[in-house]
């Protein structure tokens, strides 16, 4: 009987033995067979079962990577405690699973990752046999703490690491209504993330809060390198978003919330910023995708900042987005036809507002002779009440024009048909002399003086542009021509300073109409098309718009007509060359040339016929004087009798070849053209006289001249001063 019970107790105390020792054999076995059992070494410090409690812990666990030096995943503590009793009612139950500081790196190139190794290939051809028998599940206590996760994309050098990852499940059962679990992990040093989450069991719907803080957007810098020449990209990310939805059917989801980037700064390829923006925040109303409907609150940009440069080659922000330009300017090959699908629903959206605060635009502009520069500041944008059908979108904006000049304005857009809408704007008390590099490269002369204002409306229709441009300029002054080569041949300096008024102010309207559905057309074509054309009809042209500065007709200035054999000014001419004295002295820069023009042959006939007229009337009373004689001379008849007895008794042919050309021929030559050059250079001399010593103007300010009479067309071949205006290079 006793060594019935030694033997009992020697099996108990050898099971006991055998037990209290299976865990180190355990961990024996499995560290020393780990690289045949799953290919991978691996280190335990502990394992420990406790059979009473049905528990397994295990301490220090390190999986190493298949160079057998690195860590793939590692974790401090791993605590399971099981109810095997369960199983006897096909019940899976766990009152604890516990898992302290797991350590996991991933690396990854191109499709390839560091665990491939450790998935199974599936055989195919092995049939798996269907066990229809349920089993049902009880956790509880669930808990990870201190968790970490180091992910590494080799391709493009780029690393991510999370940490103090934390997840906690209070309890999942199979028939439980609802479960709820939290995570709460950081990325990088200040990256904060919380994920709370909470299913019916019953319905599958799900409710997930999302909250993210300062998460450093750094981390994908080179993802983007495949769109852009990016160097650095810095700035934070937060968030707060509601996620509704049903785990049966994924896509009908909805998103509420806000979303918010700080300090965002992108530098290009030359290391400069290209764009920042101290803060854009987004609010969600709600974004619907079983509905396909997105309804934002309102987008706000927060001192958004643009380095704009145009060079020669092309701007910086065509060099920045040149890897994305020139994968969009490849072929793409042609999808092939599916069949179109039937009731998709339409993408509908709603934008309450959308707003710029104090926005700034850096412009450079290397194409021109010498560099320019100019800022764009308090850049305020506002537009409300986007959605896909709105006709009507009021949009208000402003800028502060380098310092020195505003624009602000409004207007309407059309969302359904973008060719659609109106804008009413105006500029004031813009600066022109920051304009001197574009003067100097157009009109090769810099603006030293000079303030803008315009006023611009604008409404655009698919078949019709209205369009009106108010200009007005005071006090526009030009410096020194400098040696440009680039200027343009228009003269546009002096039509500007034509257009000049009284009060030293440029006042230009300029109506533009067209047709947008033309292929041919440019708004900005045709604007500066009438605007150059505007210019050079005042410049060709310029009396119409001097004689509004002296009161009187443009055509009174810019001929003086005279009469065949006249050496003096009569009152009319007179009054006009005071007018033009006048212009002289509101318009210094103005240069003003007189050149005469004559119809030689008739000239020569009406003097050779004053000529005969003074003869006969000298014989007639040989003691007149020369005053009395020319006086009685113009008033005499060339058919009173006596005269043409007169002409007929020294020329017996007058009567055949007529009165005019019989005086000619009787004149003779030399004299008609002695004669005729005295009474042209007399009359260059009485508007010479005139201007300089009855209006004081200096000599400097015009010219006289005569024509080429020899070669001149018909058309000029009359009795006239022709006035022009012209401008000193």
């Amino acid at each position: 009987m006793k060594k019935k019970y030694v033997i009992l107790a020697t099996v108990v105390v050898l099971i006991g033995l055998l037990l209290f020792s299976l865990s180190s054999i355990a961990k024996w076995y499995v560290v020393r067979h780990s690289e045949e059992i799953i290919g991978r070494r691996i280190q335990i410090k502990e394992l420990h079962i406790n059979y009473l409690r049905a528990s397994a812990r295990i301490v220090d666990f390190v999986m190493y990577e298949s160079n057998k030096t690195d860590t793939f995943a590692s974790f401090h503590e791993f605590y399971i405690n099981f109810d095997p009793l369960a199983l006897f009612s096909k019940n899976y139950a766990f009152s604890e699973i516990r898992l302290i500081k797991p350590y996991v790196v991933i690396s990854q190139f191109g499709n390839k990752f560091n665990f491939d190794d450790l998935l199974s290939k599936r055989d195919t051809t092995q049939k798996t046999s269907k066990d229809t028998s349920v089993f049902h599940y009880f956790l509880k206590n669930i808990h990870l703490s201190g968790g970490k996760i180091r992910y590494i994309d080799k391709k493009i050098n780029n690393h991510v690491n999370l940490s103090n990852l934390n997840i906690d499940i209070p309890s999942l059962a199979w028939n439980s209504t609802q479960s709820d679990m939290g995570i709460v992990f950081k990325i990088g040093e200040k990256g904060q993330v919380s994920l709370k989450t909470n299913l019916n069991n019953q319905s599958r719907n799900y409710l997930l809060d999302i909250y993210t803080r300062n998460i450093n957007l750094s981390m994908i810098t080179n993802y983007l390198k495949n769109y852009a020449n990016i160097t650095a990209l810095k700035g934070v990310f937060s968030s707060n978003l509601k996620i509704k939805g049903n785990l049966d059917h994924l896509a009908n989801l909805s998103l509420t919330g806000s979303t918010r980037v700080d300090q965002l700064d992108i530098h290009d390829a030359t290391k400069s910023s290209i764009f920042s923006v101290s803060q854009i925040a987004v609010n969600l109303k709600q974004i619907d995708l079983a509905l396909s409907h997105f309804h934002i609150s309102d987008i706000t940009l927060v001192a958004p900042h643009i380095a704009a440069v145009l060079s020669r080659e092309k701007t910086n922000i065509e060099k920045f987005l040149s890897p994305l330009l020139a994968a969009n300017a490849r072929p793409q090959p042609v999808p092939e036809k599916l069949p179109a699908k039937t009731g998709k629903k339409e993408v509908t959206y709603t934008i309450d507002a959308l707003k710029i605060k104090d926005g700034t635009i850096l412009f450079h502009d290397l194409t021109l002779n010498r560099p320019f520069s100019y800022d764009l500041r308090n850049i305020n944008l506002r537009l409300t009440k986007l959605n896909q059908s709105s006709t009507q979108v009021p949009l208000l904006f402003s800028i502060n024009l380098n310092n020195k000049g505003n624009l602000k304005g409004k207007g309407s857009l059309n969302m359904k048909n973008p060719k659609i809408f109106n804008v009413l704007c105006e500029i004031s008390k813009m600066d022109l002399v920051s304009l001197s590099p574009y003067s100097e490269y157009y009109l090769a002369s810099p603006v030293t003086q000079g303030k803008f204002n315009y006023r611009l409306s604008l409404d655009l229709k698919p078949t019709s542009l209205t369009n009106q441009n108010n200009i007005v300029i005071y006090g526009l002054k030009f410096g020194k021509r400098t040696k440009d080569k680039t200027a343009t041949k228009l003269p546009v300096k002096l039509a500007l300073y034509i257009l000049k008024d009284a009060k030293n102010k440029i006042s230009i309207d300029l109506p533009v109409k067209g047709n947008p559905s033309d292929p041919k057309f440019s708004l900005k074509k045709i604007i500066w098309k009438t605007l150059s054309n505007f210019l050079v009809k005042v410049a060709t042209e310029p009396f119409r718009a001097l004689s509004k500065l002296v009161g009187t007709n443009p055509d009174k200035i810019k001929e003086i007509p005279y009469s065949y054999g006249a050496d003096s000014l009569d009152e009319d001419q007179n009054k006009n060359l005071h007018n033009i004295a006048e212009l002289m002295r509101k318009k210094p820069d103005l240069k003003f040339s007189f050149t005469q023009y004559n119809n030689v042959e008739e000239e020569k006939q009406t003097i050779a016929v004053q000529h005969l007229k003074a003869q006969f009337l000298k014989s007639q009373k040989p003691e007149i004087d020369s005053a009395e004689l020319v006086s009685l001379a113009q008033k005499l008849s060339t058919t009173d009798h006596d005269f043409e007895n007169y002409i007929t008794k020294r020329s017996p042919d007058a009567t055949s070849v007529g009165m005019e050309k019989a005086c000619l021929t009787l004149t003779g030559d030399q004299l008609l053209n002695n004669q005729l050059s005295k009474k042209m250079t007399q009359r260059n001399g009485r508007i010479k006289k005139f201007l300089t010593e009855q209006e004081n103007v200096p000599l400097s300010s015009f010219q006289i001249e005569t024509a080429d009479l020899r070669n001149i067309p018909e058309k000029l071949k009359k009795p006239v001063f022709k006035v022009e205006v012209f401008m000193e290079k």
